[in-house]
């Protein structure tokens, strides 16, 4: 499966913490419309957020590791790689 998402690397503002644009200045995120939540959380979910892309391909990355050399990966670990790339792609 294939990331559908914007392919540019994405960045939190730097004028609005709570953004996240693609290296080519397409929006991605907005994550200051709560005001249940404080700055510091909004702008810590935009760092997630930001970071998306290449958390994906980093666990994307481990599974091919562990198939090409096939060794065992421990089962709960497999679950949750495959798990949040699941949730990422599908």
């Amino acid at each position: 499966m294939e990331f559908k998402g914007t392919k540019d690397k994405w960045n939190v503002c730097s004028a609005n913490k709570t953004e996240v644009n693609s290296f080519n200045g397409i929006a991605i995120a907005e994550c200051g419309m709560s005001q249940m939540s404080s700055l510091q959380e909004r702008e810590a979910n935009a760092k997630l957020i930001a970071a998306a892309p290449e958390l994906l391909e980093a666990l994307q990355d481990i599974l091919l590791v562990f198939e090409e050399r096939e060794t065992a990966i421990p089962v709960r670990t497999q679950i949750k790689i495959e798990t949040a790339i699941n949730k990422a792609l599908k």
